[in-house]
């Protein structure tokens, strides 16, 4: 538990901010993999840049605490990540956390729970590493000699 959560008792959920573009499969999945009983801790915020592919619709079928911004296509991940976050500081009051995700991260079970285990009492950044679907490091936190 945080500093936050001993001065008001009752933990309060996490923001979850993500940008997507025509993407809907795996933001769905990404979406879901997180929401694995985590239900109620998380809020999303999704940003969309103009999807054509059905994701907005697929998304607000998902009974969860969200919020979709629609934005141009032209907003790409930066844009995108800055309007999120944009919304989270405006209702930073209602968030313990905040937690930036790529739309194409599947997440194992129970890794929120882990995550804020890991964070604990502690204030600042949790970074972690990425898998790919062979368990391949593909990446986070990691040093690679560069031929340059």
């Amino acid at each position: 538990m945080n500093m936050k959560q001993q001065e008001k008792g009752k933990p309060k959920k996490t923001a979850v901010v993500l940008t997507c573009h025509n993407r809907r499969e795996k933001t769905l999945a990404c979406v879901r993999s997180l929401l694995m009983g985590a239900e109620d801790k998380l809020h999303f915020i999704i940003v969309d840049s103009g999807s054509t592919d059905g994701t907005k619709e697929a998304l607000g079928r998902l009974s969860c605490s969200m919020e979709l911004l629609c934005c141009p296509n032209d907003y790409f991940w930066n844009a995108g990540m800055r309007a999120g976050l944009g919304l989270v500081l405006e209702k930073k009051e209602s968030f313990d956390h905040c937690l930036l995700v790529n739309d194409d991260v599947e997440f194992y079970p129970g890794a929120f729970s882990m995550l804020l285990q890991t964070l604990g009492a502690a204030e600042g950044v949790c970074i972690g590493a990425v898998q790919d679907a062979s368990g391949r490091q593909s990446y986070g936190a990691v040093k690679k000699k560069s031929a340059h």
